[in-house]
């Protein structure tokens, strides 16, 4: 068995599938009162979201490493910014995008007239 380790700050998956069960530790079989059982099990369960999606929050530093490689190896796991970029439409993409490439402009420009003023960098503006 692993080191136990300190809780962090909560963390926040999704998956593609809404109700997603995935073992993070699938323990050990062992006999109690005649009866077989498993010790040490972690279960991950993703609670749908209602928009086909599961999403799951922990601080267990094993679930979160586990979680990580699974994003990692392109499972059904994956981040908050993936998941708006996955249910956020294209035309809300692409109107923030828009705002985003507006504002690098604006703060570009004003940089280079910054560098302008004190001589630095003769330059035209962007845009």
């Amino acid at each position: 068995m692993s080191e136990v380790q300190a809780p962090t700050q909560p963390q926040v998956f999704y998956s593609r599938s809404a109700n997603l069960i995935l073992h993070s530790n699938v323990g050990r079989q062992a006999m109690q009162d005649g009866h077989v059982v498993r010790l040490d099990e972690k279960m991950i369960e993703f609670t749908a979201t209602g928009d086909g999606y599961g999403r799951y929050v922990t601080t267990d530093p094993e679930e979160i490493a586990y979680l990580e490689r699974q994003m990692i190896a392109g499972g059904d796991v994956f981040d908050a910014s993936e998941y708006n970029r996955r249910t956020t439409p294209p035309e809300v993409q692409l109107r923030i995008m828009q705002g985003e490439h507006e504002r690098l402009l604006r703060d570009h420009n004003r940089l280079l007239a910054e560098l302008q003023q004190q001589k630095r960098l003769p330059s035209r503006p962007l845009g």
